[in-house]
């Protein structure tokens, strides 16, 4: 199901606000109050802003397809040193979640990026937004400004999330992925993506915004460290994983700490 949540998303001002309620929902999965995060520290100054807010977080970020998917998610924030991504982490949460975030950003996004595309607008992403609402249900009543808004917010969350730069003219920025945050993206794939034996042919393998010979490269020296095993055949690649999904965000920290 289509949503515009990705424009409330993109509104926040301060994106520690989602890793604040994340980390309150890893302690205890309660209801967040206005009260437990200092709502004034992210510019937000009323109940319904917040409560708007949390909603969208909890839809966007706080929704899992199985427990191994939930731990890898709530530890990246309890248990992270910094050493993987946020931006990386909150990206490709937001892409396994938000179909329309999933679909504007692998059919349109990534393609101009790996043609070397340097501009980029909201017009580029209106063709694919007017297709949507003539041909799904549930985004048919979308009118005119609301699709407008859509585009304009996904580029102001691309850039919030480091993949642009500039304010009126946005310029796609190179997007490179540190070892941890490969290693991460790995585990995270094979928790959410658990029919997909080649993990070069999951749907996913787009987001990390790399060639399957790179990647494969990559990977390979990574398994030289034993964080996980691999089994490579041409374009066939299978991992064999060394650490549980409850595990392996600790493991990260302690093995790349002195390397990062």
């Amino acid at each position: 199901m289509y949503s515009t949540d990705l424009n409330i998303i993109a509104g926040i001002s301060d994106f520690r606000l989602i890793e604040d309620v994340t980390k309150l929902r890893a302690l205890e999965p309660k209801h967040v109050r206005f009260s437990d995060i200092t709502p004034n520290r992210y510019g937000i100054r009323t109940d319904k802003a917040f409560e708007r807010f949390i909603a969208s977080i909890d839809k966007c970020f706080l929704k899992f397809k199985n427990d191994d998917h939930q731990q890898l998610f709530l530890s990246a924030f309890k248990e992270n040193e910094k050493i993987i991504s946020t931006e990386g982490v909150l990206f490709f949460h937001l892409a396994i979640n938000d179909r329309l975030f999933s679909e504007l950003t692998i059919n349109i996004f990534i393609k101009m990026y790996d043609s070397g595309r340097e501009i980029i607008l909201p017009d580029n992403f209106l063709e694919h937004l007017i297709y949507l609402r003539s041909s799904q249900p549930t985004v048919s009543k979308w009118s005119d400004s609301t699709i407008q808004l859509l585009a304009s917010k996904y580029l102001t969350l691309l850039r919030k999330l480091g993949f642009l730069e500039g304010k009126l003219i946005k310029k796609i920025r190179p997007i490179y992925w540190n070892d941890p945050t490969l290693v991460y993206f790995v585990y995270l794939i094979k928790a959410v993506d658990i029919e997909t034996v080649n993990f070069l042919k999951t749907p996913y393998f787009p987001l990390l915004f790399m060639d399957k010979d790179t990647f494969v490269k990559r990977i390979k020296d990574i398994a030289k460290t034993g964080i996980f095993g691999i089994t490579s055949l041409g374009y066939d690649l299978r991992f064999d994983m060394k650490y549980s999904y409850k595990e392996i965000v600790n493991a990260i920290n302690q093995h790349y700490r002195s390397k990062i």
